[in-house]
């Protein structure tokens, strides 16, 4: 940098008028990815949050549950039903 009195003047082919513009250069491009990893994460949340609320994952869902709750009810059913009962209680 020189001065004309007391005005600077920045020569262009200086190293630090180089180093200025490449960490420009490298601020303008993190702020690109930083932009695109927001909006992606947002989209991803999106589209989880609609897929999670639809009929067909709650279908989807029913579906693994009943299956296995089929398995283990009906050995739970037996082992909780008594073998005699006793005479009819007067009404």
């Amino acid at each position: 940098m020189t001065y004309i009195g007391v005005i600077p003047i920045i020569v262009s082919n200086t190293n630090s008028f180089n180093i200025f513009k490449m960490l420009a250069r490298i601020s303008q491009i993190l702020s690109i990815v930083s932009f695109i990893l927001s909006a992606s994460t947002i989209g991803a949340g999106y589209f989880a949050y609609s897929y999670m609320t639809s009929p067909q994952f709650e279908a989807k869902m029913m579906e693994k549950v009943m299956k296995s709750v089929n398995k283990i009810l009906p050995n739970q059913i037996d082992k909780k039903l008594p073998k005699v009962t006793g005479p009819m209680l007067p009404l």
